[in-house]
């Protein structure tokens, strides 16, 4: 087959076909707008495969407990004072899995310690190491004798048959470090800073529930969480974290339903909460 050549016109003049300026201008009119329409689509698809990967890493932290609860008896995990990370509390051999994708483990340690923020990981040693470093925190209630609030002995989970409501006790949850002792006055607290966490908390309760009042698995991605929310008695606090249950099932929790919870035994909700 021979090739199509440019035929020439009346006046012998060769006829090229070309895009005119106007039809090129418009060609890329036509890509950026399809661009701006796919990529929220891109983020909103990132963001979700993060929280079904955090609730999977949840899911496997909550099997590594009752692994450890049936092979001693309903006994619950012992103290995790001295641990460096939720993995090493309950041993579940991969580091990995105590890593929220939604954050990072920093590369040096930062001015204020170890804690982590919204979308980096805490870390328990310095330079920062995967297999002390971590975004999830275990309720300290359900782990037997630990301190700041040791004292409050009648509120600990001593066996599995202490739980009275399972399906409403946190076990594993998003947090800046890795184990929280949520207390009812923890409603008094101002939760404007939901990208840090309301570390200055620690002078009432140094582990509290400041600790896991961070805004990361929003529909915003973690490292925009809210710095300084205008927070005020009465109005929905927004934020979402992922939390996994004594009775093993996860679910994306909303930041303002916290203290709906039956965090500790003797837990009473307090009224009104955030």
């Amino acid at each position: 087959m021979k090739a199509r050549r440019p035929s020439p016109d009346s006046a012998g003049v060769l006829c090229l076909s070309a895009f005119t300026l106007i039809e090129l201008l418009v060609v890329i009119a036509i890509i950026a707008i399809l661009a701006a329409m796919l990529l929220p689509a891109l983020g909103r698809a990132k963001l979700s495969g993060q929280r079904i990967a955090c609730l999977n890493n949840l899911r496997q932290l909550s099997l590594s407990r009752h692994l450890y609860t049936d092979d001693y008896q309903g006994n619950l995990i012992l103290a995790v004072a001295n641990e460096d990370s939720v993995d090493t509390a309950v041993q579940t051999g991969n580091n990995n899995v105590q890593i929220c994708p939604a954050t990072q483990v920093p590369k040096t340690m930062s001015a204020a310690g170890g804690w982590g923020t919204a979308n980096i990981a805490y870390v328990g040693t310095n330079p920062p190491s995967i297999a002390t470093s971590g975004s999830y925190a275990i309720n300290g209630w359900l782990a037997v004798n630990h301190t700041p609030v040791d004292t409050l002995t009648q509120d600990f989970y001593r066996k599995e048959s202490d739980l009275r409501s399972p399906s409403a006790t946190p076990y594993f949850q998003d947090a800046i470090w890795y184990y929280i002792f949520p207390l009812e006055t923890d409603v008094t607290l101002n939760p404007a800073d939901l990208y840090d966490g309301y570390t200055g908390h620690r002078s009432v309760c140094q582990h509290g529930m400041g600790l896991s009042l961070i805004d990361r698995h929003d529909s915003r991605p973690a490292a925009s969480a809210p710095k300084a929310y205008p927070y005020a008695t009465g109005r929905i606090l927004p934020g979402m974290i992922n939390m996994v249950f004594a009775d093993n099932h996860a679910e994306l929790a909303k930041l303002n339903n916290l203290w709906t919870y039956t965090w500790h035994r003797n837990w009473v909700m307090p009224t009104p909460h955030p």
